[in-house]
């Protein structure tokens, strides 16, 4: 079993958990709470959607890591970089977010968590079984799962005041999924001018190379 794996008490109507692995948050309300707003105004901004009965949001529990079976045809594709990174991730703050599973203990997303619960030694890990999607529903959700995320954007004004505060409290930014190259990037202002300032107090011109004084 790893360790490092921070623990969690046990949550009302669920199986004792182990002490490797970490509570998981349930989920908002659905309807106006998860639009962040209430009443008709919030419900203007949502799709309409066909919906039929669902049950109540499953309970997870927890499932042995090597009964689980990776789907086969899952076109997402995942490094060893990734998988570390991951693993890092549940080091530092849990197995925050359960793998998805159909009735067979096939996964239908988390492949990446499964894989990075491997690289940790854990021996079980929190499921969640979505029972109520047909056979096509979880094929395409294997797909919707990963595409739907690709979707979202950056406030790099915030992204940059975030993490700079987390590097003011020396707290390592690589487990937030970004690398060196990428951080400095994100620390970058475009608006400096790209001069490497001496200890001479000279200045040297990226484009030529020239050195002159301040």
């Amino acid at each position: 079993m790893a360790a490092g794996i921070k623990t969690g008490g046990r949550v009302k109507g669920t199986p004792n958990k182990p002490k490797d692995v970490a509570c998981v948050t349930t989920p908002v309300a659905a309807g106006a709470a998860a639009a962040g707003g209430g009443g008709a105004q919030a419900e203007e901004f949502l799709p309409t959607i066909k919906t039929r009965a669902r049950p109540a949001f499953p309970p997870y529990r927890l499932a042995p890591v090597d009964k689980l079976v990776p789907y086969a045809n899952n076109a997402r594709t995942h490094t060893a970089a990734q998988i570390a990174k991951i693993a890092a991730s549940i080091r530092e703050f849990g197995f925050t977010n359960p793998v998805l599973i159909d009735a067979r203990r096939g996964i239908i997303a988390g492949h990446g968590r499964v894989l990075a619960a491997q690289m940790l030694a854990m021996e079980r890990v929190p499921v969640i079984e979505l029972g109520h999607l047909t056979a096509a529903q979880r094929r395409a959700y294997v797909i919707a799962d990963n595409r739907l995320a690709l979707d979202a954007g950056w406030d790099s004004e915030m992204l940059a005041l975030e993490l700079g505060e987390l590097r003011d409290l020396d707290f390592d930014l690589g487990l937030t999924g970004f690398d060196g190259h990428q951080l400095e990037a994100i620390f970058d202002d475009p608006e400096e001018p790209k001069i490497k300032i001496t200890e001479e107090k000279t200045a040297i011109c990226p484009g030529c190379g020239q050195r002159f004084a301040l």
